[in-house]
């Protein structure tokens, strides 16, 4: 139920008075003070406008939600993008090391690749850098 004009607690001062003083003698703070035209306004009008400001305040926080997201998606991507050009750079080199230890001990690609896999394990060194050792050294 919308708070009329007859319903506002009388001070003793005319509204249009800045001077207004609080039923309890105070000094409203000036937060609290409105102008003639808000004072003049319909309460519905108030409701309105708080509640578009309300609106809008959501559309924001569901806006910022969504690019939060976008944002989050574009550094997944570019990581896994990273990742995957690495991968296929390292992997031409692995097959390079296969092919020269398939040379050297006259074995098929996947006894080589087994045989690097176990010293990359044996060693505790990464596949690719293991490749890189026998791609320049030509053994294990």
């Amino acid at each position: 139920m919308p708070i009329e004009k007859t319903d506002r607690v009388p001070t003793g001062v005319a509204p249009g008075w800045r001077g207004a003083t609080t039923p309890l003698g105070g000094t409203p703070p000036r937060s609290r003070l409105r102008s003639r035209e808000d004072r003049d306004r319909p309460a519905a009008v108030t409701c309105l406008a708080s509640a578009r400001s309300g609106a809008r305040r959501a559309r924001w926080f569901a806006f910022s939600a969504v690019l939060a997201d976008l944002r989050a998606r574009v550094v997944t991507a570019e990581t896994k993008a990273a990742n995957l050009e690495v991968a296929l750079a390292t992997n031409r080199r692995i097959g390079i090391a296969v092919g020269i230890l398939m040379c050297r001990l006259g074995v098929t690609e996947d006894q080589a690749f087994a045989v690097l896999s176990k010293h990359s394990q044996d060693r505790n060194v990464k596949v690719r850098d293991l490749a890189e050792e026998v791609i320049y050294t030509g053994s294990l």
